[in-house]
């Protein structure tokens, strides 16, 4: 792009002023700033102001007043008179949920909306067309929103229910990634539901606070008292894990067993 200027003088105000050429080439660089530009056009050059003003009469108050030819589809004298004509159509309705009366625009009925009063009652509308539904892994009753259920979702009354069908039915040789199981056992135990619960529940009891050190924050480890691969029976008992930073687990172990490491260090 081209950057050299050129002397050339404002339309509006005469100053001598520097514009690239590639702008004036374009029909631009006329004025030396936005305060001429705007000057220039809300004057006579405006386009709405060369056929001159005429008078009109408000469609809302019937006040006279100066409106350019130009501008044919004005017939408001000012803003306010706009809002209260607009108000002023549509229709009245009463919310069949609590009953309060309230003014529905024209263009809402077009949509085939303003039935309801307000986002509450219509969240207590929508309640009311639920469809009850059984979830497929617990078993237990629950209600879905229509528009979900016609989609096919919804088919769960948690997500630690989809997470517990998932990892039983998604998982191993009925999952899309499975190649023959190059994955370790101790691997698949450490990526499970279970497993992640089992941390979670560590860590929360010790408020997510190094019992070694007493360090809060950072990197925290849910640590296995009694070995993790020893004592199978023991994996997911909360008594057998307590919360270490990743510095003292690392000392424990005898080696890096902080989060990014985890899938290459074999843990005991």
């Amino acid at each position: 792009m081209c950057k050299t200027k050129i002397q050339t003088k404002c339309e509006h105000c005469g100053k001598i002023f520097g514009a690239l050429i590639s702008e004036v080439n374009r029909g631009k660089g006329r004025f030396c700033s936005l305060k001429c530009y705007y000057s220039w056009h809300s004057g006579k050059n405006c386009n709405l102001a060369k056929n001159g003003t005429t008078k009109r009469a408000c469609a809302e108050c019937g006040k006279s007043f100066d409106y350019w030819k130009g501008k044919v589809s004005r017939i408001f004298c000012s803003p306010e008179c706009f809002h209260k004509h607009q108000s002023s159509r549509g229709e009245d309705k009463i919310c069949p949920i609590c009953g309060t009366g309230f003014h529905v625009s024209p263009s809402t009925i077009k949509k085939g909306k303003g039935i309801l009063c307000s986002p509450e009652c219509s969240r207590i509308w929508a309640s009311r067309n639920n469809i009850k539904k059984i979830c497929l892994e617990c078993n237990s009753e629950y209600e879905v929103v229509p528009a979900i259920a016609k989609k096919g979702h919804g088919n769960f009354c948690s997500r630690k229910c989809l997470s517990k069908w998932r990892s039983k039915n998604l998982s191993g040789e009925n999952s899309a990634s499975w190649k023959g199981g190059l994955t370790p056992k101790n691997a698949l135990i450490r990526a499970s539901a279970e497993y992640h619960q089992w941390r979670m529940d560590v860590v929360t009891r010790d408020n997510f606070k190094c019992k070694r050190c007493g360090e809060t924050g950072g990197e925290i480890h849910a640590h296995h008292i009694l070995s993790f691969s020893k004592h199978p029976e023991l994996r997911f008992d909360i008594n057998n894990g307590i919360t270490l930073c990743d510095k003292c687990h690392s000392e424990i172990h005898g080696h890096n067993v902080s989060i990014k490491h985890l899938k290459k260090a074999e843990i005991a």
